[in-house]
């Protein structure tokens, strides 16, 4: 039986550090962060701990100083002020109609009234969304903060669905629009996402977004990086390798070769994903678990679109920034959306050309592509080039 507890049931902060399951600290960027900017974007394939991120972020704000005992931030804040928070999953509101997410969302904003009080008066969910933001902060005499986790959610599947999807937006811009008008009551709103947010037009008045997602410094802020698994993380490969009956440098080549090489800037760290690092720690394995969670069903749809190229196609190829970090919907390959879910990432960044190598990031990934993306039948008349 394992020394270590995982937390391969949960993305619950609270709930990770009272049952003192293994918990990567990423206090101090998160720190950096909340002291440099007001608006914050992160993009970041689906499983990538955004949603711990989220509930972090909560806690903090939430001035919940207890759960950060030996963490970073504990020798960063003086002050713990408590804010009122208001968390939004939007994954709730996917493979919805547009009808039944604003319903939802509805629903969302309610539980918050409770809260903080409702004027029967606002209407639609922006309008409720800006009197709660108003309450909120004459309430508790603090600034909002607003977390939004999986924004494009609901969108994401309406992709070649012309009125559903313009539906959705209209209606998601009109909650949205309301961040950037009441700047003034807010003190910190946090998004995240798996396409970048220019992606849906969903933004397109919220132009003061700081789009972190290809920063360098904060390029381990999801996932589990090398040297916090040559660190933090060491006893917990030794026990892996003990288990498996290999060696410790063994054990890290294996975990490597699997779940690691993901990079998220052109200085990126090296970075493994989380779910199925923790996973395979915790059950002792090397199973394909990020890929056989769940392919994106919007993915699979994309990608049919696209007949003449197979994903195969695209380990190693050379592209501008432009090429592969746009918005899907307006793209000519799929690419930027094999991009954006994680099935491909930056390789390394050429400086000279001023180009980025994109590939497969381990062993996992392309084996899921094998076996489960290239069963799409595409006739192979188009390729790109490739090194």
């Amino acid at each position: 039986m394992s020394r270590f507890k995982y937390p391969v049931d949960t993305d619950q902060f609270q709930r990770i550090r009272e049952d003192g399951k293994v918990y990567v600290d990423k206090t101090g960027m998160m720190y950096s962060l909340v002291n440099k900017y007001q608006y914050v974007f992160l993009a970041r394939p689906r499983r990538f701990g955004k949603s711990l991120l989220c509930n972090t972020f909560k806690a903090y704000f939430q001035g919940m100083k207890e759960l950060f005992e030996g963490l970073k931030v504990m020798d960063l804040e003086k002050e713990w002020k408590t804010y009122p928070v208001l968390h939004f999953t939007m994954s709730g509101l996917k493979n919805l109609k547009v009808s039944e997410a604003k319903s939802k969302l509805e629903n969302f904003i309610a539980d918050y009234e409770r809260l903080y009080g409702r004027n029967t008066e606002e209407k639609t969910p922006g309008a409720r969304f800006r009197g709660l933001i108003h309450r909120a902060c004459e309430k508790t005499g603090e600034r909002v903060v607003v977390i939004l986790d999986e924004y494009d959610a609901p969108v994401m599947r309406l992709l070649y669905d012309t009125m559903q999807l313009e539906e959705m937006r209209m209606m998601l811009r009109e909650f949205y629009q309301v961040l950037k008008d009441e700047g003034a009551y807010l003190k910190f709103v946090f998004i995240t996402g798996v396409t970048k947010f220019s992606q849906m037009s969903i933004f397109s008045e919220l132009n003061n977004l700081n789009q972190i997602s290809m920063i360098d410094e904060y390029s381990g802020l999801c996932g589990i990086t090398q040297e916090e698994l040559d660190t933090v993380l060491r006893p917990c490969v030794e026990e892996y390798a003990s288990n498996l009956e290999i060696t410790t440098n063994e054990a890290y080549a294996l975990l490597k070769e699997k779940y690691d090489g993901y990079h998220f800037a052109r200085k990126s760290q090296d970075i493994y994903a989380p779910f199925s690092l923790m996973r395979a720690l915790n059950n002792n394995t090397t199973d394909n678990f990020w890929f056989e969670s769940g392919t994106s069903a919007s993915l699979i749809e994309h990608l049919k679109h696209f007949p003449g190229f197979n994903p195969l196609d695209f380990d190693g190829v050379e592209l501008s920034l432009e090429e592969f970090n746009v918005p899907c919907e307006n793209a000519s390959t799929p690419v930027p959306m094999l991009y954006q879910s994680g099935y491909l990432t930056i390789d390394y960044y050429n400086k000279e050309d001023d180009v980025y190598v994109l590939h497969f990031p381990n062993y996992e990934v392309r084996q899921g592509m094998v076996y489960s993306l290239t069963n799409y039948p595409r006739p192979r008349t188009t390729s790109l080039s490739s090194n």
